[in-house]
């Protein structure tokens, strides 16, 4: 069963996220939340930072969130800990 609400403007939203995952949970339904229709990534932050189960994303906003330094800096760390841990930079050989 698909449930369909709006949660913006930003003011409203995270009550209305809220009250939804309580209603959820209330019942008994074994369901998780997909969000989409972003217009920016604050909304995405906000949204993973309140409990969302998923998202989807246009690719504008993936290389947007994919495209911050901190994203970078933590790639890269994993990137090295995997060349020492494994001794090569792919999956499979």
């Amino acid at each position: 069963m698909f449930y369909r609400f709006q949660i913006w403007p930003l003011c409203q939203w995270r009550e209305n996220f809220t009250n939804f995952m309580q209603m959820l949970e209330t019942h008994g339904l074994n369901s998780k939340i997909l969000a989409a229709s972003f217009k920016n990534t604050k909304q995405v932050h906000a949204l993973i930072s309140a409990g969302i189960d998923a998202v989807t994303l246009s690719p504008d906003i993936v290389y947007t969130i994919i495209d911050h330094p901190g994203i970078k800096n933590v790639a890269n760390e994993f990137s090295a800990a995997w060349r020492e841990a494994y001794g090569r930079d792919a999956l499979l050989r």
